[in-house]
C-alpha cells in the first residue's frame, strides 16, 4: 500500500546481480514507460514470493547463495 512506511536498507550484489537488476528496471521501465526504482524491484519479488508461498524455493535459492562463496555474512549455525 502507498501508505506503509518505506525503510531504507543498504545491499550487496555482485556484478551479475546488479547486471540482472538493471535490467529489470529497464525493461519493465519501457514497458511501463516510467522510471522503476531497484527498491520497486525488490518490493515486488518479495511480494510476488510471499503471495505465491515460494519460500522453500526461495529459501533453496538462498542456500546456494551462501554457498556460493560470492558474498560472505555471518556464519554456518552449528546444529543441536
Amino acid at each position: 500500500p502507498a501508505s506503509e512506511e518505506l525503510i531504507v536498507k543498504s545491499i550487496s550484489l555482485t556484478p551479475a546481480a546488479l547486471e540482472t537488476l538493471q535490467r529489470l528496471m529497464k525493461d519493465t521501465g519501457d514497458h511501463l514507460g516510467r522510471k522503476v526504482s531497484a527498491s520497486s524491484v525488490v518490493r515486488a519479488l518479495l511480494a510476488y514470493t510471499e503471495r505465491n508461498h515460494l519460500d522453500e524455493v526461495i529459501g533453496a535459492a538462498i542456500e546456494l547463495e551462501l554457498n556460493s562463496g560470492a558474498v560472505v555474512w555471518g556464519s554456518r549455525r552449528d546444529s543441536h
